[in-house]
C-alpha cells in the first residue's frame, strides 16, 4: 500500500487497474495498524463483552443506540463508497468512529445525566468507552483506496448503491493507497 501526500482535500491517487473498481473508506488513523495488518477484516469487535454487558444494562437511556445494542456483539462490516469526498466525511472531525460514535454519544449523554446512580465499575467501563472514543476522532483521519475485482464486487450487499456494506473480509493486498488527513481539516461544502 503506497501513502498519497494529502493535498487540500483531493490527494492524487493513480487511477485503479482496468480490470478493478475503486472504492474507498473514511477512517480514523487510530485503526491503521489493524486495517493495514489485517485488511477489513469483519471478524474484530471494537467493544468488549463486558462494555456491551454494561451497555445492555443501560440501554433504555440511550436514544441513539439503545434498541441496538445486541448488535454489538456481531462483527463489524465496513461501508465502502465510490467516491473519494464521501470518504473524507468519515475521516474528519466527529464523523469519525462509524459505530462507535453512536455508542459513544450515548454514552456520553450517561455520563452526564444519570451514571451518577451507577456502579462505580459500571461508571468505570462507560469512561473506558469513552477514552477509545476521544483517541479516535483527536487521531487524524484516513482514505483508503481499495481495488475490488468482479468476484469481490459480486458480493457487495448492494454492489449498484452508493455507498454499499461489505459482508466479507477484504485482504491487505486489495488496500492500495492511502491518505492521512490532517486532524483540523474542514472539507469545503458544495
Amino acid at each position: 500500500m503506497e501513502t498519497i501526500v494529502f493535498d487540500d482535500g483531493k490527494p492524487a491517487f493513480p487511477a485503479a487497474p482496468s480490470d478493478c473498481v475503486r472504492y474507498y473508506h473514511g477512517s480514523s488513523v487510530a485503526f491503521s495498524p489493524a486495517i493495514e495488518r489485517n485488511g477489513f477484516a469483519m471478524s474484530p469487535q471494537f467493544f468488549l463483552t463486558s462494555e456491551v454487558l454494561v451497555l445492555e444494562k443501560y440501554a433504555a437511556y440511550m436514544p441513539r443506540y439503545g434498541t441496538s445494542v445486541w448488535r454489538l456483539y456481531e462483527p463489524i462490516r465496513i461501508t465502502l463508497t465510490r467516491h473519494f469526498d464521501l470518504a473524507l466525511t468519515h475521516a474528519v472531525g466527529q464523523r469519525k468512529g462509524g459505530i462507535a460514535r453512536g455508542v459513544a454519544e450515548d454514552t456520553t449523554d450517561l455520563l452526564n445525566d444519570v451514571a451518577r446512580l451507577f456502579p462505580a465499575e459500571d461508571r468505570a467501563i462507560l469512561e473506558a468507552i469513552q477514552g477509545r472514543y476521544h483517541d479516535i476522532v483527536t487521531s487524524p483521519g484516513v482514505v483508503y483506496a481499495v481495488d475490488l475485482e468482479g468476484p469481490y464486487c459480486d458480493r457487495l450487499c448492494t454492489p449498484t448503491s452508493d455507498p454499499t456494506y461489505v459482508p466479507f473480509d477484504i485482504p491487505p493486498d486489495r488496500i492500495t493507497y492511502k491518505t492521512v488527513v490532517p486532524v483540523d481539516f474542514q472539507p469545503r461544502l458544495l
